[in-house]
């Protein structure tokens, strides 16, 4: 695990009624300030705590990184080595992120300890949460925290909600092709009583950034011209409440609201863009915890409830089939977890049921098909066995999922069903962590993790993908070590952190062509991953931070069928490299203080479709900001990809050249 302290955590003695900060007091008060150590970040005593409890392999994102150094979630994550961000557009653009070459649908996202998920599959969209609303970015690889109940294929990106306490703040930016950001956040009450807070976000972005064209003739680059992507606008509306009250002297209760509102053109590929086609989204999240602490033990019991409806407009057939198709999706969960906080052997158990449904309506028709329900119920039973310089973490979980289609025949109200195997998965996970040297800390794990078909990949959408009932769950067996080392002491000093993996990944399921118009998904067959992860940062004094990180990841196809064996796993650069030198708190003036920050990151090329005949290019860029802080107030200048490097994520769907943002923030107190 990567969230052990990196820094000496310093005390203070009083003697003749003076007190004295004791050894590792200078760096004791960076940390609490939010100092990024290599990809670990030390946010006051609580993730010291995170490492004492935890064995595993985590990277943490600050709460400098994301409130001052990024735009949004994905910008921040894209930093850690092991994650890699796929991007479909501009500024707002939806993105996923794959963790150690797994895909988002192997990823889980959380809330504090709630998983968000849908029946349908669609990965979080991570630009609707906002960003003030957030303390830190937990990112668990190969593996998830025990508290969640999963076993997640790639691993789990824990979104840590900030602590309530009185303060307000608030930014707003402006950048390149229309570009707009505005963002609150105010929180009342008590840090450790009853309190709450609210923020929200607001987003907009035309996207019509030039591009190279190919003129439909990518062998041929003499036609290429420049143009401009269009229907490309972004609209976005999200928020988040949180309240927290006492009840007695031992129970807690916390109500979490979280929704947004998007709209978007579709423009399509850029060799047949799309000019009137566009999808709106609603979705909102409600979450009821209650906690209970008492003797040694804690109880919790929760409750959530989440709502998204889709809507599609295509009329002309610009992407495909004419369509113009809304979808509903409702889910409810409920768990309960039980841990005992004492002794050298900490059993946990966790119980928890899900129910979740889709339902779509064809507006052209009038029809409303297909209708698919899933439920399923985890139990959960594990242990922490701790010594004085070990920690053991073994969990075993099991799984039953059933899955049901409802669908009206002739429009007449006569209703058919058709009922997936019912599915009993096995998963588990073992993690272990030893300290060699106070200052050198080395970690273990094996685990066996599974994902069940979504309700889409059973059933298909009634449309264009057809239905599969009978499709295979995915399994992958991982085996993880890593060692973290801490240089130096004080403010001078850093940390070097060395992870690698190899995971066997059987049943994948990938969606194929069935025909004209038509695809279906199936269980591909099995490919191997195997990668390595180096990051390392110095400190020197108060002001110079450097950091750096290196990924290599090797996944090839080892599927039966020949015409694939031994090839790449598409979408999946072979080695990333990221690198940042920054200078912070240089004073200008009397509570004057400026900060410049220079990064560049480079990528390897990787294929973009699974025969490997698609190249996706590698690509090198460079990003500088400058920032201004006086007071309460903070203005900064952010460029990306200062040296305007083409670049796509997915072939036909590029992405901005070089994008400027400039952003005045202001904090009233400080409420985290």
């Amino acid at each position: 695990m990567t969230t052990w302290p990196t820094v000496s955590w310093a005390a203070s003695e009083q003697r003749d009624g003076v007190s004295r900060d004791l050894p590792g007091a200078a760096t004791a008060t960076a940390a609490r300030r939010g100092v990024t150590t290599g990809n670990v970040t030390v946010d006051g005593h609580r993730r010291s705590r995170l490492a004492r409890r935890e064995a595993a392999d985590v990277a943490v994102v600050s709460r400098r990184a994301l409130h001052q150094e990024s735009r949004d979630l994905s910008d921040a994550l894209d930093l850690l080595p092991g994650l890699h961000v796929v991007r479909v557009g501009g500024h707002g653009a939806a993105t996923h992120v794959q963790v150690r070459g797994a895909t988002a649908a192997q990823t889980l996202v959380a809330l504090g300890d709630i998983p968000l998920r849908s029946p349908t599959g669609r990965p979080v969209d991570l630009e609707a949460i906002p960003v003030l609303a957030l303390g830190s970015i937990e990112v668990w690889r190969s593996r998830g925290p025990a508290s969640l109940g999963d076993t997640p294929i790639g691993g789990v990106i824990r979104l840590r909600p900030r602590k309530t306490g009185p303060g307000a703040e608030a930014r707003a930016g402006y950048g390149s092709y229309g570009a707009t950001l505005v963002e609150a956040r105010g929180a009342w009450g008590q840090r450790h009583g009853d309190g709450g807070s609210a923020s929200a976000r607001w987003l907009t972005g035309d996207g019509d950034f030039p591009y190279l064209h190919d003129a439909g003739t990518p062998l041929d680059p003499s036609d290429d011209y420049l143009r401009r992507r269009g229907n490309n606008r972004v609209r976005r509306l999200s928020g988040l409440l949180r309240q927290r009250l006492h009840l007695g002297r031992r129970w807690r209760v916390g109500l979490t609201w979280l929704g947004g509102w998007r709209s978007q053109g579709l423009p399509g590929l850029a060799v047949a863009e799309a000019t009137r086609a566009n999808a709106e989204t609603h979705h909102h999240n409600v979450i009821l915890r209650g906690s209970n602490n008492r003797a040694g033990h804690a109880t919790e019991v929760w409750a959530h409830a989440a709502t998204e409806q889709l809507n599609v407009q295509d009329r002309l057939g610009e992407l495909g089939p004419v369509q113009a198709r809304t979808q509903d999706v409702r889910a409810g969960e409920l768990g309960v977890r039980w841990r005992l906080g004492r002794g050298a052997i900490r059993p946990r158990a966790a119980l928890a049921a899900r129910l979740g449904g889709i339902r779509t309506d064809d507006q052209l028709t009038g029809r409303a098909s297909p209708q698919a329900t899933q439920a399923a119920a985890t139990l959960s039973l594990g242990a922490d066995l701790r010594g004085e310089r070990w920690r053991v973490s073994p969990t075993v979980r099991a799984t039953g999922i059933g899955s049901r289609r409802y669908e009206d025949q002739g429009w007449v109200a006569h209703w058919t069903t058709v009922d997936a195997p019912t599915r009993a998965l096995l998963s588990g996970e073992l993690g272990g962590a030893v300290h060699l040297t106070p200052r050198w800390v080395a970690r273990v794990g094996l685990g066996l993790a599974n994902r069940a078909p979504t309700l889409v990949e059973l059933f298909g959408n009634d449309g264009t993908v057809r239905p599969a009932p009978r499709l295979r769950d995915e399994r992958a067996l991982t085996a993880t070590c890593a060692s973290e080392l801490r240089l130096g002491r004080d403010t001078r000093g850093g940390t070097l952190a060395i992870s690698g993996f190899l995971s066997d990944r059987t049943d994948l399921i990938q969606l194929v062509r069935a025909g004209p118009g038509q695809a279906i998904h199936t269980n591909v067959g099995h490919a191997t991953v195997v990668g390595a992860e180096v990051a390392t940062t110095g400190q020197w004094g108060d002001h110079l931070f450097a950091q750096a990180s290196w990924a290599v990841l090797r996944g090839r196809d080892q599927s039966a069928d020949p015409a694939y064996d031994g090839n790449a796993l598409p979408l999946r650069p072979a080695s990333r490299w990221h690198g940042a030198v920054a200078l912070r708190r240089l004073r200008v003036a009397t509570h004057v203080h400026a900060g410049l920050r220079v990064a560049t990151r480079w990528q390897a090329g990787s294929f973009a479709d699974r025969a490997n005949l698609v190249v996706i290019p590698a690509r090198a860029e460079v990003d500088a900001s400058a920032d201004l802080t006086a007071g309460h107030w903070r203005a900064s200048l952010r460029l990306d990809n200062a040296f305007d490097a083409a670049r796509f994520d997915r072939v036909g769907l590029p992405l901005p050249g070089r994008v400027w943002m400039l952003n005045l923030a202001w904090r009233m107190a400080e409420s985290s």
